[in-house]
């Protein structure tokens, strides 16, 4: 779970509502984000880095003609995820 906290008022709403161990990092709006595992071992002095990923937000691009699930299910990331298993409701406001 991801949320954004802008403000020192936001982050006090937050910290009433929130009943689990979380991570605060600070927000930086750059165009790329890099995931980096780093691993070390209890009984080890030093750790090293497993895996470095390029962070990738999933989209999908309308054409018109298939549905919004349709568009997901195109994705590989969403059907590896099993993103969306049951049918999308659409409320069109």
């Amino acid at each position: 779970m991801v949320k954004r906290v802008n403000n020192e008022s936001e982050a006090s709403q937050y910290l009433s509502e929130i009943k689990i161990d979380f991570i605060v990092q600070e927000f930086v709006d750059l165009p790329l984000e890099f995931g980096v595992y780093y691993v070390r071992f209890p009984n080890e002095e030093r750790g090293f880095v497993n895996s470095i990923t390029a962070k990738e937000f999933l989209y999908v691009q309308g054409d018109g003609l298939k549905t919004l699930q349709e568009l997901i299910f195109e994705k590989d990331r969403a059907r590896l995820h099993g993103i969306f298993k049951e049918k999308i409701p659409l409320q069109v406001k």
